[in-house]
């Protein structure tokens, strides 16, 4: 899959490091490489799975089972974890009673997860050149390494994804678009052209009037066909255009908006003449689930299987187990999402569904020039592996244009002046117009409500 070897890999280095002008050309083949060429051959088979799944609901309950009990067998032999967890199932009760094994593991932790993650890795020496890895910044929880199966764990969630953006708004990932999400272009400006992506990638940090002018000019070229955005970021670009351009002459398939708390889109859509469209997934890939026609939240389970864990009066906590991901292994696995309005796969019901997630937050900060500024998004793009030796940061914000940033490391290990510096560079690359000051000493602070830390905390109208 030449996605996951550009993604995963040394390439991706190198392609940012080209010239613009050859770019261009790796765009123009990438282009027209072919779908299967491009994202693998799970690309496609589970679009051709989707089209059965939506109307054959036999076919998906037999598909969810054997995928289930593969990956139950995958567990008892060859993840250490379970291994010790099933070392008393037999075979024969994991193929007639699946779904009761999978109720009698425990639930694991985020926290339990990222302090033992080998336990949850495929021993068997044959799948090394299978797995990708990649850390997560920690913007819903605190910085964890994450493996995925090359060729197949992102080509399963790109492929469900692009479906669905298909089939409710005829968008093909080979349209033009503008890109709003963590990515800050190389070279500072407002925005560049990405030929891989055929995306124009707007600079979070400069949806402000300052830049209003260039932002104008991205939106002027009609060839632009949708627009995929963290919901924050594409909150302050509908604020800032809505009170200066009166009049913006698009023709928008739609807008993607994923990866944070959906919002009302209404005023959005209304604003850009365009249906907005989300979905729920996280970094882990445990879980898939795009919206349908009415805003819901429709979970693939041929994917993962879910499970809501009711703790309040139509409040769920969202539980996932991973069974289509052979090299990492994670079964009742508690997300830290939210889920209202649920409803069981069941009987009458073909899909397990939900109305509203509430997950990752957006945070708002103020740069220098006092202008708003969605933290979120630019933290989003934090992948280093350096970020496995922080054990947790948070953000704080006192004054206008300044955040601290404390960074907790674990007590048994002490950062090297290198670490620190790299750590600290990676944080500035992305935060345009702040002053940084790095503390490694502070305490985090916890919400008083729930027990839990905020990523970010504006004390701006407290002082």
């Amino acid at each position: 899959m030449i996605e996951d070897k550009i993604k995963y890999s040394n390439i991706k280095n190198f392609y940012f490091k080209l010239p613009s002008s050859l770019q261009k050309i790796v765009g123009m083949f990438y282009s027209i490489t072919p779908t299967t060429l491009k994202y693998g051959k799970y690309y496609k088979k589970n679009q051709n799975d989707l089209i059965k799944i939506l109307n054959n609901k036999s076919f998906y309950e037999k598909l969810i089972k054997q995928k289930l009990v593969k990956t139950l067998f995958i567990a008892k032999h060859y993840i250490p974890f379970y291994i010790q967890e099933l070392k008393s199932v037999r075979d024969e009760e994991i193929e007639n009673s699946p779904y009761e094994i999978l109720k009698s593991l425990p639930y694991i932790s985020k926290d339990q997860v990222k302090n033992n993650k080998e336990a949850f890795l495929n021993v068997n020496y044959k799948n090394e050149r299978k797995i990708a890895k990649t850390t997560t910044s920690g913007s819903t929880d605190s910085p964890m390494q994450v493996f995925y199966e090359v060729g197949k764990t992102k080509a399963l969630e790109l492929s469900t994804l692009h479906y669905f953006w298909k089939y409710f708004f005829n968008i093909s990932p080979r349209d033009l678009s503008v890109t709003i999400r963590g990515n800050v272009p190389k070279s500072g400006n407002v925005y560049e052209y990405e030929p891989v992506k055929n995306s124009i990638i707007i600079n979070p940090n400069k949806i402000t009037k300052k830049y209003l002018q260039e932002l104008d000019k991205v939106f002027n070229n009609k060839k632009i066909k949708y627009i995929e955005a963290y919901p924050s970021n594409m909150k302050l670009l509908t604020d800032l255009f809505e009170e200066h351009i009166k009049n913006l002459n698009l023709n928008l398939k739609g807008i993607l908006l994923g990866s944070e708390v959906m919002m009302p889109t209404q005023r959005i859509e209304n604003y850009w003449k365009a249906p907005v469209y989300s979905w729920y997934g996280h970094s882990e890939n445990v879980l898939i689930a795009p919206w349908d026609s009415e805003k819901n939240y429709i979970f693939f389970e041929h994917i993962g299987i879910v499970e809501f864990e009711k703790i309040a009066k139509n409040l769920f906590e969202i539980v996932g187990s991973s069974i289509d991901n052979e090299i990492w292994v994670l079964l009742n696995y508690r997300t830290g999402d939210l889920a209202t309005d649920v409803k069981f796969r069941n009987g009458t019901n073909h899909f397990s569904s939900c109305k509203n997630i509430i997950g990752r937050k957006s945070y708002i900060a103020k740069n220098a020039y006092n202008e708003q500024v969605s933290i979120g998004p630019l933290l989003f793009g934090l992948h280093d592996d350096l970020l496995n030796l922080i054990e947790d940061y948070q953000l704080i914000q006192t004054e206008v244009g300044k955040l601290k940033i404390i960074i907790k490391i674990p007590k048994n290990y002490k950062l090297e002046s290198k670490q620190k510096k790299t750590i600290e560079r990676l944080f500035a690359k992305k935060f345009e117009n702040f002053e940084l000051n790095f503390d490694y000493n502070g305490e985090i602070i916890q919400n008083k409500n729930n027990g839990k830390k905020d990523l970010f905390i504006s004390l701006l109208n407290y002082i």
